[in-house]
């Protein structure tokens, strides 16, 4: 019995490598032997028996593109009879018109056939009644360096697609920033007696240097959707969709890039069709106080450069304000014609000093691509009143109904100018017996009061001359931490999210000129790190500013303050200097 088995497995080795020795036969069939030259044309070759090695498919580059292939093999043993096949499917593209002959595909010793294929130019006509349309189109053939060019790709349909590809646009030839112009838009238009649904999509080109730039073909795949009657009959459509299988491309196209014009020493080279510098001072300047911040918000608005592209604006001020500026912000808007950069700049005032002030105005140079000259954008010079602080404003007046409010004012500022001993006593009035008591009481409780109000002057000079030794102002007016701390707190126990974000900037700048928010907070740990990021969520998101609730921020402030600040400043990394 074992013998019998034996020699079965050996006649039947012996059958199949007979079989497999046998020459392999190639042969090469496609879909069809017209086409355009937009048109893709389907090939299989097939292979019966047992192959050395893969066949050489490198000789159909010469003359087609291969934009698509797979491999299927099958083996079958039918009444002791082995066969096997392999099928090779490929999708190839006409590189240009002819008679262009597919040559013959080997395999070791074996090989197909050559075949040819007819590929002909598109009329006029066959483009007109094309079902499927790809164009290309730039906004203009010469651009300055980082000029904004706009390129359109427009895709026509007048027949549904079962699958539709893209290709990437990669130029060439001098480096170029490619940035695509939001979401492909979609409409219908009509070209002849066709009506044909359009994609259109665009692209912002910013090349960064002088030379000749080239924007290659792009490639579209897709497939168009057949009728019942091609689905059964096509042996090219293993699935069974029907349809013709298209691969269009675009053409190519050649774009100059000039240098810049002459520029001056620092100045900015910024080309652009629109440039606007907003302000909002501008139309109504805040009346300022001494002492406490008020903010000012710069948006610089430009079409046909980006946000990066913004040189940050020279905001300058009188020398009796101080100036704290806030993070810059930058934003893109990508729309169809372009891109359009913004940049918003906000910087706290702090005046320390009460008048009249004129801020300068902010100018900025630009190039002008649709007239081709420079121009100057800027904004009008600021006048603003500072209003003197309170306590600047209004002194302590005793009420005494007999004495006037003018009399008393030589009486202050000569009380001013002696010490205490010399006080002289104040007269005593007599206007009848009754009358008498009543003046005698009011004038030792007014001698009283004086000689307080003088002491405690004394001792405050005397503590100032003690702790700054070099000379000081009374009209200088310079904001503590304490008093910064406590108009933080105030504004956030009043929900003013805006006032509590700029009087904190003006806060951290006394801890250390150098910190701004975002560092600080990189400094500190929650609850007070945590109710700043509320605060700046409630500034920078979808969230109404006035539903903030800024009482968790005040305490928080109120319970880190004791010793921090001091803690803070040994911590600061070393990019922090002094002085």
């Amino acid at each position: 019995m074992v013998n019998r088995i034996f020699i079965f497995v050996t006649l039947l080795l012996v059958l199949i490598s007979t079989t497999v020795l046998q020459a392999a036969e190639l042969s090469v069939r496609t879909s069809r032997t017209q086409i355009g030259i937009n048109e893709s044309v389907a090939l299989e070759l097939t292979a019966v028996g047992g192959l050395d090695e893969d066949p050489d498919l490198s000789v159909l580059k010469k003359d087609f593109e291969i934009i698509g292939q797979s491999q299927n093999s099958q083996v079958s043993i039918i009444n002791g009879d082995y066969s096997k096949s392999q099928v090779w499917s490929l999708t190839l593209l006409p590189k240009h018109s002819g008679n262009l002959i597919i040559p013959a595909l080997c395999s070791g010793a074996d090989c197909s056939k050559p075949t040819t294929v007819i590929v002909r130019e598109q009329s006029s006509q066959e483009q007109a009644e094309a079902k499927v349309i790809i164009e290309a189109e730039v906004s203009s053939h010469e651009v300055l360096v980082q000029q904004q060019l706009i390129y359109t790709i427009r895709l026509l349909v007048r027949q549904p697609l079962l699958q539709a590809g893209l290709g990437e646009l990669s130029p060439e030839g001098v480096e170029t920033t490619v940035v695509q112009l939001g979401d492909d838009v979609r409409y219908e238009t009509e070209r002849g007696t066709y009506r044909y649904q359009v994609i259109e999509r665009n692209y912002a080109l910013f090349p960064q240097q002088a030379g000749q730039l080239y924007l290659p073909p792009l490639h579209f795949n897709g497939q168009t959707q057949g009728d019942n009657r091609s689905r059964l009959n096509s042996r090219f459509d293993p699935f069974r969709q029907g349809g013709q299988i298209i691969r269009l491309r675009t053409n190519a196209i050649d774009v100059t890039v000039h240098n810049t014009p002459q520029l001056a020493l620092h100045q900015a080279w910024l080309p652009a069709r629109k440039f606007l510098i907003g302000d909002d001072w501008q139309q109504s300047p805040p009346t300022l106080t001494v002492g406490e911040p008020a903010t000012r918000t710069i948006i610089t608005t430009a079409t046909g450069i980006a946000a990066a592209q913004l040189p940050e604006l020279t905001i300058e001020s009188p020398e009796s304000f101080k100036s704290y500026p806030d993070q810059t912000i930058r934003q893109d808007q990508l729309e169809a014609t372009g891109v359009r950069g913004m940049m918003e700049q906000k910087v706290a005032f702090v005046p320390t000093q009460a008048g009249t002030f004129t801020l300068p105005a902010i100018q900025l140079k630009w190039w002008d691509i649709d007239s081709k000259k420079w121009r100057t954008q800027s904004t009008n010079e600021i006048t603003v009143q500072v209003l003197p602080a309170q306590r600047q404003s209004t002194e302590p007046v005793p009420v005494n109904s007999a004495t006037p409010p003018a009399s008393l004012a030589p009486t202050t500022q000569a009380a001013k100018a002696i010490s205490p001993a010399q006080q002289p006593a104040p007269p005593s009035t007599t206007t009848g017996p009754a009358k008498q008591p009543l003046w005698l009481w009011v004038s030792i409780l007014c001698a009283m009061g004086w000689m307080i109000t003088l002491v405690l002057l004394w001792r405050s000079h005397k503590k100032g001359k003690r702790q700054t030794p070099v000379k000081s102002s009374v009209t200088t007016t310079t904001l503590s931490a304490d008093k910064a701390l406590a108009e933080v707190i105030r504004c956030a126990r009043s929900n003013a999210a805006n006032q509590t974000r700029t009087a904190l900037l003006v806060w951290i700048h006394t801890i250390e000129p150098k910190l701004d928010i975002d560092t600080f907070c990189q400094q500190i740990e929650d609850p007070l790190k945590q109710q700043i990021s509320s605060l700046n969520s409630a500034l920078y998101s979808a969230t109404a500013p006035d539903m903030w609730c800024g009482e968790d921020l005040a305490q928080a402030l109120e319970n880190w303050s004791t010793g921090a600040p001091e803690k803070l400043k040994s911590t600061l990394p070393d990019f922090y200097p002094k002085g």
